[in-house]
């Protein structure tokens, strides 16, 4: 465990202009529309294929969106995002139709 704001070094240089947290994950957005995760996860919820703790950040798989992505926001086990065009992609756990 840290006790104390540590920088997220596998960051530097990006430009972050969202973030967000669900259930012990964390997701980032760049000015450059990438998103970068890291975390726990269980359901697919950082955006790639594994289940295994991701302990630094890696860019998620992001299919060709309709648009640059604006924002992204964190559930417990799921995320979404969010494009200018207005077209929402949800990823991680489906229960309760998520």
């Amino acid at each position: 465990h840290i006790c104390t704001p540590t920088k997220v070094k596998d960051l530097s240089g990006k430009t972050i202009v969202d973030i967000d947290c669900g259930l012990g994950f964390t997701l980032a957005l760049t000015v450059g529309s990438d998103i970068f995760g890291w975390g726990r996860n269980d359901y697919g919820q950082l955006g790639f294929l594994g289940t295994s703790v991701q302990k630094v950040p890696r860019r998620a798989e992001f299919p060709e969106a309709g648009g640059q992505v604006v924002q992204v926001v964190c559930g417990g086990y799921h995320s979404i995002a969010l494009t200018s065009t207005g077209v929402v992609y949800s990823w991680g756990s489906g229960d309760g139709g998520r």
